[in-house]
């Protein structure tokens, strides 16, 4: 019975209806179209370009971008200290991952060698040019 009243109250307003039955299905295909154009509008919003890289701190600390990004789709940028400090400063904690720290310490180790290594080496050229030239 209720199926009846449902295909008679559809009869019914159908007869009625202004649009024919075509024009029924374009304006629910355009109103699924305009569903999906306001989908895809909100999709580009919160879309945010990738930064390419971190602007410089106040302090003039070189900063750099975590792989990930935080829950409202920012880009996260930690200074070098930040770096195997033992405290996650990414969103996903990439900056405290463990290979990558003994990858980082190990080089950040042998370069300060180098470093040392190179200043001795510049202070003994120029110490003994300076004694020549007098």
């Amino acid at each position: 019975m209720i199926d009846d009243l449902n295909s008679h109250a559809s009869v019914y307003f159908n007869n009625f209806s202004p649009y024919s039955e075509s024009q029924l299905q374009t304006s629910e295909t355009g109103s699924r179209l305009r569903r999906n154009r306001i989908e895809h509008k909100r999709k580009i919003w919160n879309h945010r370009r990738r930064r390419k890289e971190c602007p410089t701190a106040r302090k003039g600390q070189h900063m750099m971008l975590c792989p990930s990004r935080n829950q409202r789709n920012y880009d996260i940028c930690i200074s070098a200290e930040q770096l195997c400090d033992n405290v996650e400063n990414c969103p996903e904690g990439e900056d405290e991952d463990l290979k990558s720290c003994m990858f980082y310490k190990a080089t950040k180790h042998q370069l300060k060698h180098i470093y040392n290594a190179l200043l001795l080496l510049t202070e003994t050229t120029v110490g003994d040019s300076e004694r020549k030239e007098l």
